[in-house]
């Protein structure tokens, strides 16, 4: 089954790496083992991987790519510019030095992978961590809420549905590999079969839903001979008909509060957003510095007693790259995420018969949409950061390959 995935040295740290990601949504900094904080492990893997690329040759070429991309490097001039206003300047700088080692391991993957083989190491990774998942919740071990959420499965990952954002990405990825490399049948089939039945027990409304859009996206895009402006006609068309069928009924804010098992205000989401939206009215334009809010006593004390309880995260990743970067950050990347939008349909486009290209529009659709609910963008240490810097090198590497053509010549 694993025969067609070249399993080196290299691999299996990309592997390990990613498992631990994915484990490790909350900071990881906080987690110890024998009193040693494993926030060093990951810089560890970020000063391997940076001589990685400089044995290998293609430190040259990684940054080449990442010079002409542009957009990750607006990003983090943005990041760092936030800094110099930040109200916790200690929390932003160490937030950015492991946000930027995330980048650089990015930077690795996409300078020594090509990206078939990425999506194959995405997808044995994904099958990994759902048998250690399933083996740990199984042997009574842990993995499943006790206090809210009563029984549904959490895993490792220690909420269920940071557990269903996880297995939400894997499913896609199975379904993408399992249509466009048909050597990895059994595995991809064995992947999907896990994802489809840990995602049903993690009970996560959210990652159900989004799974079910990617997968009529993936879909329609192949019945429609994967024709972007036709694809996004039928999605707009579906969502209006959705909407048309709710607005019938008398309550159709019910229906949905039924159908996703959320309350009518998001659980609570709602009243957050409009607490953190009068912050940002105070800072609109700097923002208060990547990842400070939150690490700031004063800020959080305001915000409890503005609110009346406490929380993490602003559960929108929009309200909270605007929270952090202000107006000029948010647009920055605003803008980087609509373009590679762009960039992947541009590239189904002109490759219709490639179907593994669906994965980076999967993956962009999958974010945007989870970003609605959720924090997810620009997390240190992360999974989700790493998968969408090396979707934005992706896209711009497979855009331009003649970086790639004289990468070779001068080798």
């Amino acid at each position: 089954m694993l025969k067609d995935v070249v399993i080196k040295k290299s691999s299996f740290s990309y592997i390990t790496f990613l498992f631990f990601c994915s484990i490790a949504l909350i900071p990881f900094s906080e987690v110890k083992f024998s009193g040693i904080s494993l926030a060093n492990f990951f810089f560890l893997i970020y000063g391997i991987s940076f001589i990685m690329l400089i044995k290998n040759k293609k430190l040259i070429y990684a940054v080449q790519l990442l010079i002409r991309e542009r957009f990750l490097l607006l990003l983090f001039l943005s990041l760092l510019l936030s800094f110099c206003w930040s109200i916790d300047t200690h929390a932003t700088l160490y937030n950015i030095m492991t946000l930027f080692g995330t980048l650089v391991f990015s930077m690795y993957i996409v300078a020594t992978k090509e990206y078939e083989d990425f999506l194959k190491l995405l997808l044995v990774y994904f099958f990994i961590f759902c048998v250690i998942n399933l083996l740990y919740v199984l042997s009574g071990a842990g993995g499943i809420e006790t206090e809210t959420n009563i029984g549904a499965w959490k895993g490792l990952t220690g909420q269920k549905n940071r557990f269903g954002f996880i297995l939400s990405i894997g499913f896609i990825v199975a379904l993408i590999v399992l249509i466009s490399q048909r050597k990895l049948k059994i595995l991809s089939i064995a992947t999907l079969a896990l994802t489809a039945f840990l995602m049903i027990k993690s009970e996560s409304s959210t990652a159900l839903i989004v799974t079910t859009i990617a997968v009529i996206l993936i879909f329609s895009s192949k019945l429609l001979k994967l024709h972007p402006y036709l694809l996004f006609a039928l999605i707009s068309f579906s969502v209006t008909l959705l909407i048309g069928f709710l607005n019938f009924f008398e309550s159709p804010a019910e229906i949905v509060s039924g159908t996703t098992g959320k309350d009518l205000t998001f659980t609570g989401r709602t009243d957050i957003w409009i607490v953190i939206l009068n912050f940002i009215k105070e800072s609109h334009y700097l923002g208060y510095g990547y990842n400070a809010f939150w690490s700031s006593p004063i800020m959080t004390s305001r915000f409890v007693s503005s609110i009346g309880f406490e929380t993490i995260s602003s559960h929108n990743g929009y309200l909270e790259v605007f929270l952090g970067l202000g107006f000029i950050g948010f647009s920055v990347f605003l803008f980087g995420l609509l373009k590679y939008l762009k960039l992947s349909l541009n590239l189904i486009k002109k490759a219709p018969r490639n179907k593994s290209y669906l994965f980076l529009l999967a993956f962009l659709v999958f974010l945007i949409i989870n970003n609605f609910t959720e924090s997810l963008f620009l997390l240190p240490n992360h999974l989700l950061s790493i998968l969408l810097f090396s979707t934005c090198l992706y896209l711009y590497k497979l855009h331009h390959p003649e970086i790639t053509k004289k990468k070779a010549v001068s080798h």
